[in-house]
């Protein structure tokens, strides 16, 4: 699959898919590159490692048409090795969407996932991120929603998992 990452839009973190494409939003303050990593459907093989082509402030983000949910991804920061400075960006380290709604794939305890191993590949080690399905909602947005619409207390329902307690009755 050929695909082309066009600037997409920085009003949402995370991945978010729109009915044709997905918009992929992350922050970074410090990154000199940040590469959007796509992987097969069993999390193995890193298939596309595509650039975010736009920055706006500190939020980097492209757009993706045709990449739909359930799609498995990371990120790859660029920019410079300076632990003194609070900096280890090594672009051989796979990272987990801060952002992402649902993960794949197990995290372990392993050196490779650290900063100063620095030729070691984490991805064997990490989860991935998986694009949100159309039918999430942000519990904040759901509550909004609910409140505009009723006389009753939200209930939370479906694939949010969460551990805010229920809005108490006024």
């Amino acid at each position: 699959m050929n695909l082309h990452l066009l600037s997409g839009s920085p009003s949402h973190m995370g991945a978010r898919f729109d009915g044709e494409g997905t918009n992929f939003a992350v922050f970074s303050a410090n990154a000199t590159r940040l590469n959007l990593c796509l992987f097969s459907p069993d999390g193995k093989t890193e298939t596309h490692r595509l650039v975010l082509p736009e920055r706006t402030g500190d939020i980097w983000h492209g757009y993706v048409r045709g990449i739909a949910p359930g799609t498995l991804y990371g990120y790859r920061a660029e920019g410079i090795y300076a632990p003194d400075q609070g900096h280890r960006f090594n672009p051989n380290k796979l990272l987990m969407d801060p952002y992402t709604r649902e993960l794949s794939g197990n995290w372990s305890d392993n050196s490779a996932t650290l900063g100063y191993v620095a030729s070691a590949s984490s991805k064997a080690c990490l989860s991935t991120a998986v694009t949100a399905r159309p039918s999430y909602q942000n519990p904040s947005s759901l509550i909004r929603n609910c409140l505009r619409t009723s006389n009753h207390a939200p209930t939370m329902t479906g694939p949010i998992r969460s551990s805010m307690r229920p809005i108490p009755r006024a």
